[in-house]
């Protein structure tokens, strides 16, 4: 299965450490096969509300099961109910193709669901990535790793983040390692454009977007 670049990349991002990955919003489940193939014992986690799209994703997991060997588990539920507690160890919650609203909505209510547990996302939304960036700052997200990647001239900027205060590094409002991991040229692509769009948009809206612009043009590159 050929998969594309923004998937191979979650993919690559995923480390053998967890006992149980979540692949939420999971569409046609590409990733989560994927992930079940890589680590077949682990146990991966396939997530949506819509049942045609889970019933649909069922038939393959189950195929990867048997040819594979592997484990797999399929959920029409919610996101924000995704029943962990029901699954003793350590647990990725990946959200991905949605937008960051939607996103920080969904990290917010499982950590308040699950507010005494350790908790690793791994984040993949497709706008408004800087009110997620700064709200997952001030809820003390930490960074684990990040990367910009280019598919179809759409950007994606990938974030594994933990509510574990065991590493250092807070989310950065605009990233840190993204810039410095990307290669230059898309790198410098996208700061321009997204420059650019918060241009677009700063009239009426005063020194809050001001300071945006601010924070990616002081931006420094790879050499």
């Amino acid at each position: 299965m050929k998969l594309s670049r923004r998937i191979q990349a979650l993919l690559d991002m995923v480390k053998d450490d967890y006992h149980h990955i979540w692949d939420c919003c999971c569409d046609h489940g590409y990733l989560g096969l994927a992930l079940m193939e890589k680590y077949p014992q682990r146990t991966v986690h396939f997530v949506d509300i819509v049942p045609e799209l889970i019933d649909n994703v069922s038939l393959s997991v189950q195929q990867m099961a048997r040819t594979n060997h592997s484990n797999g588990v399929t959920h029409c539920i919610d996101v924000a109910s995704l029943p962990l507690e029901q699954y003793p160890g350590k647990h990725l919650i990946i959200i991905a193709g949605v937008g960051g609203d939607l996103t920080l909505e969904l990290v917010m209510q499982l950590r308040a669901k699950h507010p005494n547990q350790p908790l690793d996302f791994l984040l993949c939304p497709v706008h408004h990535l800087y009110m997620l960036r700064q709200a997952l700052r001030e809820m003390d997200f930490r960074l684990l790793s990040e990367t910009l990647i280019e598919e179809n001239r759409r950007f994606y900027e990938l974030l594994h983040i933990s509510n574990s205060e065991d590493f250092p590094q807070l989310v950065s409002p605009v990233g840190q390692q993204l810039w410095q991991n990307a290669d230059k040229a898309t790198a410098i692509r996208y700061q321009k454009k997204t420059v650019a769009h918060y241009q677009r948009i700063k009239i009426g809206q005063g020194e809050a977007i001001e300071k945006i612009i601010e924070h990616y043009q002081q931006i420094q590159f790879a050499d």
